[in-house]
Protein backbone atom coordinates (compact mmCIF):
# COMPACT_ATOMS: atom_id res chain seq x y z
CA UNK A 1 0.00 0.00 0.00
CA UNK A 2 1.52 3.46 -0.85
CA UNK A 3 1.68 6.14 1.80
CA UNK A 4 2.21 9.41 0.35
CA UNK A 5 2.87 11.02 -2.77
CA UNK A 6 5.48 9.75 -4.93
CA UNK A 7 8.96 11.44 -4.58
CA UNK A 8 11.53 12.27 -7.18
CA UNK A 9 14.78 12.61 -5.61
CA UNK A 10 17.06 12.32 -8.42
CA UNK A 11 17.89 16.32 -8.73
CA UNK A 12 19.00 15.88 -4.91
CA UNK A 13 21.18 13.08 -6.09
CA UNK A 14 22.80 14.85 -8.64
CA UNK A 15 24.06 17.50 -6.03
CA UNK A 16 25.89 15.26 -3.92
CA UNK A 17 26.04 11.92 -5.57
CA UNK A 18 28.00 10.29 -2.51
CA UNK A 19 27.02 9.65 0.90
CA UNK A 20 24.61 12.58 2.04
CA UNK A 21 22.08 12.72 4.99
CA UNK A 22 19.65 14.54 2.69
CA UNK A 23 19.64 12.07 -0.06
CA UNK A 24 19.58 9.19 2.70
CA UNK A 25 22.69 7.65 1.15
CA UNK A 26 23.75 7.17 4.42
CA UNK A 27 21.21 5.14 5.31
CA UNK A 28 22.14 2.59 2.16
CA UNK A 29 19.34 4.38 -0.60
CA UNK A 30 21.10 4.62 -4.22
CA UNK A 31 18.99 6.48 -6.73
CA UNK A 32 19.27 5.42 -10.36
CA UNK A 33 16.33 6.63 -11.69
CA UNK A 34 14.46 3.50 -12.22
CA UNK A 35 11.26 2.78 -10.08
CA UNK A 36 11.41 0.47 -6.64
CA UNK A 37 10.05 -1.50 -4.15
CA UNK A 38 11.73 -1.35 -1.05
CA UNK A 39 11.08 -4.98 0.54
CA UNK A 40 14.41 -5.28 2.22
CA UNK A 41 15.10 -1.57 2.66
CA UNK A 42 17.98 -1.53 5.80
CA UNK A 43 18.54 1.64 7.73
CA UNK A 44 22.04 0.86 9.44
CA UNK A 45 24.01 -2.85 8.38
CA UNK A 46 25.24 -4.75 10.88
CA UNK A 47 27.90 -6.45 8.28
CA UNK A 48 28.97 -2.76 6.45
CA UNK A 49 31.53 -0.91 8.08
CA UNK A 50 29.74 2.02 10.40
CA UNK A 51 31.36 4.88 10.72
CA UNK A 52 31.76 5.89 14.67
CA UNK A 53 31.65 9.31 13.58
CA UNK A 54 28.15 9.68 13.32
CA UNK A 55 26.22 8.07 16.51
CA UNK A 56 22.26 9.01 16.92
CA UNK A 57 23.14 9.76 20.32
CA UNK A 58 26.35 10.39 22.82
CA UNK A 59 28.05 11.22 25.95
CA UNK A 60 31.59 12.81 26.29
CA UNK A 61 32.70 11.98 22.71
CA UNK A 62 33.56 14.17 19.74
CA UNK A 63 33.83 14.17 16.29
CA UNK A 64 37.44 15.43 14.94
CA UNK A 65 39.92 15.21 12.08
CA UNK A 66 43.18 14.60 13.19
CA UNK A 67 46.60 15.37 11.41
CA UNK A 68 45.85 12.18 9.34
CA UNK A 69 42.76 13.79 7.65
CA UNK A 70 40.30 10.83 8.75
CA UNK A 71 37.14 11.60 10.35
CA UNK A 72 36.67 9.23 13.76
CA UNK A 73 35.19 9.68 17.11
CA UNK A 74 37.67 11.42 19.22
CA UNK A 75 38.57 12.29 22.82
CA UNK A 76 37.47 8.96 24.16
CA UNK A 77 37.49 8.76 28.10
CA UNK A 78 36.36 6.27 30.67
CA UNK A 79 32.51 5.79 31.06
CA UNK A 80 31.83 7.38 27.81
CA UNK A 81 29.74 6.51 25.16
CA UNK A 82 27.97 6.18 21.81
CA UNK A 83 24.72 4.61 20.63
CA UNK A 84 24.31 3.54 16.34
CA UNK A 85 20.77 3.01 16.15
CA UNK A 86 18.46 0.84 14.08
CA UNK A 87 21.28 -1.76 13.47
CA UNK A 88 20.03 -4.55 11.41
CA UNK A 89 21.48 -8.15 12.39
CA UNK A 90 19.26 -10.39 10.15
CA UNK A 91 15.75 -12.05 10.34
CA UNK A 92 13.81 -14.12 7.71
CA UNK A 93 14.19 -12.23 4.94
CA UNK A 94 17.73 -11.34 5.79
CA UNK A 95 19.02 -15.07 6.86
CA UNK A 96 22.37 -13.98 8.34
CA UNK A 97 23.31 -13.80 12.23
CA UNK A 98 26.58 -11.43 13.88
CA UNK A 99 29.41 -13.80 15.40
CA UNK A 100 32.01 -11.39 15.91
CA UNK A 101 32.49 -7.41 16.70
CA UNK A 102 35.22 -5.82 15.00
CA UNK A 103 36.63 -2.17 15.81
CA UNK A 104 39.03 -0.24 13.89
CA UNK A 105 41.00 1.96 16.11
CA UNK A 106 43.99 3.47 16.58
CA UNK A 107 45.81 4.24 20.34
CA UNK A 108 48.78 5.10 22.60
CA UNK A 109 47.62 3.36 24.97
CA UNK A 110 47.06 -0.63 25.79
CA UNK A 111 43.90 -0.32 28.34
CA UNK A 112 41.28 0.83 26.74
CA UNK A 113 38.13 -1.52 26.07
CA UNK A 114 34.90 -1.28 24.36
CA UNK A 115 31.68 -2.93 25.51
CA UNK A 116 29.41 -3.83 23.08
CA UNK A 117 25.57 -3.36 24.20
CA UNK A 118 22.64 -4.00 22.42
CA UNK A 119 19.33 -1.76 23.33
CA UNK A 120 20.36 -0.01 26.83
CA UNK A 121 23.46 0.63 28.89
CA UNK A 122 21.10 0.21 31.88
CA UNK A 123 18.78 -2.75 30.60
CA UNK A 124 19.72 -4.38 27.54
CA UNK A 125 22.54 -7.28 27.31
CA UNK A 126 26.53 -6.66 27.15
CA UNK A 127 27.80 -8.97 24.25
CA UNK A 128 31.44 -8.14 24.04
CA UNK A 129 34.21 -6.43 25.51
CA UNK A 130 37.03 -5.98 23.12
CA UNK A 131 40.69 -4.43 24.27
CA UNK A 132 42.26 -2.13 21.96
CA UNK A 133 45.57 -2.30 22.64
CA UNK A 134 48.53 0.20 21.47
CA UNK A 135 49.09 0.95 17.84
CA UNK A 136 52.07 2.60 17.98
CA UNK A 137 50.26 6.30 16.99
CA UNK A 138 47.25 7.62 16.74
CA UNK A 139 47.83 8.17 12.99
CA UNK A 140 47.96 3.79 12.47
CA UNK A 141 44.82 2.39 12.95
CA UNK A 142 44.27 -1.42 12.92
CA UNK A 143 41.24 -4.19 13.37
CA UNK A 144 40.56 -5.27 16.76
CA UNK A 145 38.06 -8.31 16.61
CA UNK A 146 36.02 -10.10 19.51
CA UNK A 147 33.43 -13.25 19.26
CA UNK A 148 30.01 -12.15 20.21
CA UNK A 149 27.02 -14.76 21.04
CA UNK A 150 25.20 -15.00 17.87
CA UNK A 151 22.86 -12.11 17.09
CA UNK A 152 19.90 -11.67 14.82
CA UNK A 153 17.49 -8.99 14.72
CA UNK A 154 17.26 -4.88 14.77
CA UNK A 155 18.96 -3.56 17.45
CA UNK A 156 20.55 -0.43 19.00
CA UNK A 157 23.72 -0.71 19.24
CA UNK A 158 25.72 0.91 22.17
CA UNK A 159 29.73 1.46 23.09
CA UNK A 160 30.70 1.80 26.16
CA UNK A 161 34.50 2.77 26.48
CA UNK A 162 36.55 2.34 29.86
CA UNK A 163 39.83 2.29 30.48
CA UNK A 164 42.78 3.08 33.16
CA UNK A 165 43.40 6.80 33.80
CA UNK A 166 41.66 10.05 33.16
CA UNK A 167 43.28 10.28 29.61
CA UNK A 168 42.30 9.84 26.15
CA UNK A 169 41.78 6.41 25.81
CA UNK A 170 42.06 5.86 21.79
CA UNK A 171 40.31 7.14 18.58
CA UNK A 172 37.60 4.88 16.76
CA UNK A 173 37.08 5.44 12.90
CA UNK A 174 34.66 2.58 12.44
CA UNK A 175 32.99 -0.45 13.66
CA UNK A 176 31.15 -4.04 11.94
CA UNK A 177 29.95 -7.01 13.24
CA UNK A 178 30.96 -10.44 11.31
CA UNK A 179 28.59 -12.80 10.16
CA UNK A 180 27.52 -16.23 8.40
CA UNK A 181 24.57 -17.53 7.06
CA UNK A 182 21.80 -19.21 8.73
CA UNK A 183 21.51 -22.28 6.38
CA UNK A 184 23.07 -24.85 7.88
CA UNK A 185 26.58 -25.67 5.86
CA UNK A 186 28.86 -29.09 5.27
CA UNK A 187 32.25 -26.91 5.99
CA UNK A 188 32.93 -25.52 9.39
CA UNK A 189 33.20 -21.49 9.37
CA UNK A 190 36.51 -20.08 8.63
CA UNK A 191 37.95 -18.73 11.86
CA UNK A 192 37.19 -14.83 11.96
CA UNK A 193 40.89 -13.83 11.93
CA UNK A 194 40.48 -14.37 8.40
CA UNK A 195 39.54 -12.06 6.80
CA UNK A 196 38.85 -10.86 3.34
CA UNK A 197 37.64 -7.87 1.36
CA UNK A 198 34.96 -7.27 -1.45
CA UNK A 199 35.55 -3.70 -3.32
CA UNK A 200 33.11 -1.70 -4.75
CA UNK A 201 30.70 -2.96 -2.67
CA UNK A 202 27.86 -2.08 -3.85
CA UNK A 203 28.69 -2.76 -7.07
CA UNK A 204 27.97 -2.48 -10.69
CA UNK A 205 29.25 -5.47 -12.63
CA UNK A 206 32.58 -6.03 -11.35
CA UNK A 207 34.23 -6.06 -7.68
CA UNK A 208 37.42 -7.80 -6.10
CA UNK A 209 37.75 -10.17 -3.83
CA UNK A 210 40.70 -10.29 -1.66
CA UNK A 211 41.46 -12.89 1.12
CA UNK A 212 44.49 -13.55 3.09
CA UNK A 213 43.91 -16.94 3.47
CA UNK A 214 43.93 -18.27 -0.29
CA UNK A 215 40.75 -19.57 -1.55
CA UNK A 216 39.01 -21.97 -4.28
CA UNK A 217 35.35 -20.73 -4.70
CA UNK A 218 33.41 -17.85 -4.46
CA UNK A 219 29.97 -18.11 -4.66
CA UNK A 220 26.94 -15.25 -5.18
CA UNK A 221 24.06 -16.27 -3.00
CA UNK A 222 20.48 -14.87 -3.46
CA UNK A 223 18.73 -14.18 -0.26
CA UNK A 224 17.16 -17.71 0.00
CA UNK A 225 20.58 -19.54 -0.18
CA UNK A 226 19.77 -20.36 -3.74
CA UNK A 227 22.98 -19.80 -6.07
CA UNK A 228 22.93 -16.83 -8.16
CA UNK A 229 26.48 -17.57 -9.37
CA UNK A 230 29.57 -19.65 -8.62
CA UNK A 231 33.39 -19.42 -9.32
CA UNK A 232 35.71 -21.91 -9.25
CA UNK A 233 39.85 -21.42 -8.83
CA UNK A 234 41.71 -25.29 -9.06
CA UNK A 235 45.28 -23.32 -7.94
CA UNK A 236 44.19 -21.75 -4.58
CA UNK A 237 44.25 -17.97 -5.24
CA UNK A 238 44.58 -15.00 -2.78
CA UNK A 239 42.77 -12.23 -5.12
CA UNK A 240 40.30 -12.46 -8.13
CA UNK A 241 38.17 -9.98 -10.09
CA UNK A 242 35.15 -11.20 -10.66
CA UNK A 243 32.57 -9.50 -13.89
CA UNK A 244 29.08 -11.10 -12.54
CA UNK A 245 25.37 -9.57 -14.45
CA UNK A 246 23.18 -10.17 -11.66
CA UNK A 247 19.71 -7.81 -11.04
CA UNK A 248 20.41 -5.23 -8.85
CA UNK A 249 19.87 -6.04 -5.41
CA UNK A 250 20.89 -7.48 -2.28
CA UNK A 251 23.38 -10.61 -2.09
CA UNK A 252 25.64 -12.75 0.10
CA UNK A 253 29.11 -13.35 -1.46
CA UNK A 254 30.41 -16.54 0.56
CA UNK A 255 34.44 -18.20 -0.09
CA UNK A 256 36.01 -21.39 0.31
CA UNK A 257 39.21 -21.99 2.02
CA UNK A 258 40.91 -24.96 3.06
CA UNK A 259 39.62 -23.63 6.50
CA UNK A 260 35.67 -23.26 5.49
CA UNK A 261 33.25 -20.86 4.29
CA UNK A 262 32.82 -17.01 5.11
CA UNK A 263 30.40 -14.93 3.42
CA UNK A 264 29.48 -11.00 4.01
CA UNK A 265 26.46 -8.98 2.10
CA UNK A 266 27.44 -8.04 -1.75
CA UNK A 267 25.03 -5.12 -3.00
CA UNK A 268 24.61 -4.89 -6.63
CA UNK A 269 23.60 -1.38 -7.94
Amino acid sequence: MQVGNTIDVKSMDVEQAEQNAWTGNYQGLYVKGLAADFDLYVYRDAYTSILAECPANQWGTTRSVPGSGTIVLDQIHTNDWALYAGVEFGDADYPVKAVSFEANASSLSSSGVIEVWLDSLQTGHKIAECPITSTGSFTTYKNFPVDIPEVTGSHDVYLRFRGEGSGKLFQLKSFRFLGKLKQPTANQSIPETVQYTVFPNPASQQFTVTSKEPFSRVRILYLNGQVAGQFRYPQPVLTTTLTFHPAPGTYFLEITTNKGTRCTKLVVL
